[in-house]
């Protein structure tokens, strides 16, 4: 080799060592740039399933509402069960076991977050009703055809048919007429919830459960709760029993002092709970057990009465269906009654063909 040949082949190597030192020191001013963007947020793609793609919290509050009146613990026996009224077959698919509404609330929370993962808001009827829709699912890398349009999963009334049922409902649970009987009524012309999860909704709703609280003011104290007093005892039905309600206002003090006496406490308590005055045998026995075991043991003794529960569901039968209710419905719902008072109660007349007839 040359002396020239020799000095051209330093040179080269030189240069091809010159330009790997460049490209390495390139690769990393770009890989620290890109990590500077990242941290800064600079740069941006899609996120599957991430957090930041989830419902938010206040979409889940609307669903609860709209679909159990958010009691995490309802059971109406109509199959659906919990806050986000899981079929069990749904439940189990996603990892539930037992019933769902035995399960914890942030069990119940965390299904429900792996159904939406999965299904987006399809399962819940409520979700078109509250204006929730698979536009907020998670998004993903391709545009998703188009959704076709839902099957109906019940049978379709007619919007007479529909609205005349929702229209009692209202009626004859709430006392009143209008919004939002539409959402219910499109549901039902749609197939998209059955009429005993429009029953269950209403019959559990925070209104209802309004309501039942100013009622018992009303026969227990003679006023109007307070707006503290109303928020809390409507909580507390969400979870609770009618029956707790009527003891823990009923049974207190100023309810005492309000009747003028024991014994006309006593008098009291027995007409706004069983619809009439107690014997004199009954009387001595609930002033008796008064003056040993307090007030609201007297109001826990009547209402778990038999009798008690019978008033109540003949109240129930006669603004739903204008009659007292009938041996065989006090039998099938005597259970009902004890662990959950009138909800049951309501979604049962509900159900029935008399109370469609009747709509």
């Amino acid at each position: 080799m040359s002396a020239h040949s020799a000095v051209n082949t330093t040179v080269s190597r030189r240069d091809e060592q010159a330009a790997q030192r460049g490209r390495r020191r390139r690769a990393r001013l770009v890989g620290s740039a890109v990590a500077t963007a990242v941290g800064l947020g600079l740069l941006v793609g899609p996120t599957v399933g991430t957090a930041s793609a989830d419902p938010t919290a206040e979409d889940w509050a609307k669903i609860r509402q709209c679909e159990s009146g958010g009691n995490y613990q309802i059971n109406t026996g109509n199959g659906y069960y919990g806050a986000y009224q899981f079929d069990l077959g749904t439940w189990r698919s996603v990892g539930g076991s037992g019933y769902p509404n035995e399960a914890s609330p942030a069990t119940q929370d965390a299904l429900a977050l792996r159904l939406w993962r999965s299904r987006g808001w399809s399962p819940w009827a409520c979700a078109s009703m509250v204006s929730l829709s698979d536009g907020t699912a998670p998004p993903i890398a391709t545009a998703p055809a188009p959704a076709p349009k839902p099957k109906p999963r019940f049978p379709q009334l007619s919007h007479r048919a529909a609205a005349g049922y929702v229209n009692h409902l209202f009626s004859s649970v709430l006392r009143r007429t209008g919004s939002p009987a539409g959402a219910w009524i499109a549901a039902l012309e749609a197939g998209t919830a059955p009429r005993s999860k429009v029953a269950a909704a209403i019959a559990t709703s925070s209104e209802r459960r309004e309501r039942m609280v100013r009622n018992t003011y009303a026969g227990c104290v003679s006023r109007t709760p307070s707006g503290a007093e109303l928020a809390s005892r409507t909580r507390a039905l969400a979870k609770g029993t009618v029956q707790a309600l009527w003891e823990s206002v009923c049974g207190t003090s100023e309810s005492l002092h309000r009747s003028g006496g024991l014994a006309a406490w006593v008098n009291r308590v027995s007409v706004v709970l069983i619809g009439r005055t107690g014997t004199l045998a009954e009387r001595r026995h609930w002033i008796g057990t008064a003056q040993h075991y307090g007030l609201r043991a007297v109001v826990g003794n009547i209402v778990k009465s038999a009798e008690w529960r019978n008033a109540q569901l003949d109240a129930v039968y006669r603004a739903m269906l204008g009659r007292t209710a009938d041996a065989n419905a006090r039998k099938v719902l005597a259970a009902s009654m004890a662990h959950r008072g009138l909800f049951g109660a309501v979604t049962f007349v509900a159900g029935s063909g008399e109370f469609a007839r009747k709509s």
